[in-house]
């Protein structure tokens, strides 16, 4: 029998029972992460926008805020994330900003996170519902039919891969989960994706030295430009906006094939072949020096795949399928660097800036080769390593043969290879 107390909290409105996130369908909470996903990011580039536009005067000349104009800047810069040409006057800008992708699929992911149900139908709803989103926006006056697909399938993919990384992160959730793929193209996605998650760093790491090395430079752009606060609030998002894609020509720089920026310009190890540049500070810490040592960067790429393939050593098998599984991640190398090559090229405006960034072809190219030829250093070095070994315990067992119980140490045991294709370690 219940108490009267329980019988009170049981009648009292105040004291509601809990509901459980689960209960909800996931379709519906990946309808709300998708739309508080649009919401969101949205929303930041529009406040930013707003901001500035408050505390400069129009671009009339007017004493109002030119809030009209304010939107229809915020929309473009928006729909530009999601692979949508900003137009500026007669000059369409193609460049994404890879800063605010990223920053797209992290709200997502944190959105997931908090409202998302663990399920394929919350991942594939809110994908859905955010690709929808970006393209009634994209039609409404940003291009025609090709820009609202373009926009619908980018925005789909981002949010659903932040929306796929948050549920992992807080709730275990494998998107993938269940899907049996062969073994050696398990091992190869495995070994691949750290391999190329390496590359990545060491492009980043690459254009982190670029600007420390050009401090004084950078500083001098900024002095001459002098921005009042509204410019300098823009100079600096649109600098944030474009550092991912540093990184990238970092990566590509590391190959020795360079990058241009600006029709007939070269930045690479052993040449650099400057063009006009706009007053930028973030462009003002493109690489000066050529040749020299330079010339030898490309070998941090086959250190890079000596380091990843020797960090598999524990789980990656040392015969034919060992081998069979490097080549595999040769070609998820070259594919994942030809994915980003072409995210990180494009038009930066008219005249000289309508090339921007490497070509996507010749440096993957390079990466997967770079990164392969690592591989099969260290696999060639392990497998004459064995070869020693093994011929040394069959002295040492023959000498031990005429010896009274002796036996040969038994190998230590193998540890067995995770299913998870992106943990390396």
């Amino acid at each position: 029998m219940a108490t009267a107390s329980e019988d009170e909290q049981q009648s009292s409105p105040e004291a509601p029972s809990p509901v459980s996130r689960s209960a909800a369908p996931p379709w519906a909470s990946g309808i709300v992460t998708g739309v508080e996903t649009a919401v969101l990011s949205a929303g930041l580039v529009y406040a930013f926008v707003f901001a500035v536009v408050a505390s400069a005067p129009s671009v009339d000349g007017s004493i109002a805020a030119d809030w009209s104009g304010a939107w229809d800047v915020g929309t473009s810069i928006w729909l530009l994330a999601h692979g949508v040409p900003a137009t500026v006057g007669d000059v369409a800008v193609t460049l994404l900003p890879l800063g605010l992708m990223l920053a797209i699929g992290v709200i997502a992911a944190s959105v997931a996170r908090r409202v998302a149900v663990p399920a394929h139908a919350s991942v594939l709803s809110a994908a859905f519902t955010y690709g929808v989103i970006a393209a009634i926006v994209s039609a409404s006056d940003h291009g025609g039919a090709g820009s609202v697909w373009k926009a619908g399938i980018v925005g789909g993919l981002i949010t659903g891969m932040g929306a796929s990384f948050g549920l992992m992160r807080g709730h275990g959730f494998r998107f993938f989960e269940g899907v049996a793929l062969p073994r050696i193209a398990g091992l190869g996605l495995r070994l691949g994706v750290g391999a190329w998650a390496m590359c990545l760093g060491a492009g980043t790491a690459v254009a982190v030295i670029w600007q420390a090395s050009a401090a004084d430079r950078m500083a001098g752009v900024v002095e001459g430009v002098a921005p009042d606060l509204a410019g300098g609030l823009a100079l600096a998002a649109g600098e944030t906006a474009y550092v991912p894609n540093l990184a990238v020509w970092g990566l590509s720089w590391l190959t020795g094939e360079g990058f241009q920026f600006g029709s007939g310009s070269r930045y690479s190890p052993g040449e650099v072949v400057a063009g006009p540049t706009p007053d930028v500070p973030l462009i003002a810490s493109l690489p000066q020096g050529s040749g020299g040592l330079l010339v030898a960067a490309p070998l941090i790429l086959v250190i890079v795949g000596m380091v990843s393939r020797a960090a598999a050593r524990r789980w990656l098998p040392s015969s034919g399928t060992g081998y069979a599984a490097q080549a595999v991640a040769v070609g998820v190398v070259g594919s994942l660097t030809w994915g980003i090559v072409v995210l990180a090229s494009g038009s930066a405006g008219g005249g000289a800036l309508v090339e921007v960034g490497p070509t996507p072809l010749p440096v993957s190219l390079a990466v997967a080769g770079l990164v392969g030829a690592g591989f099969l250093l260290v696999s060639v070095g392990f497998e004459a390593a064995r070869r020693v070994d093994s011929r040394s315990r069959s002295r040492g067992a023959r000498r031990g043969a005429g010896r009274v119980g002796t036996t040969a140490p038994e190998p230590p045991p193998r540890i067995p290879p995770s299913n998870d294709p992106l943990r390396l370690w």
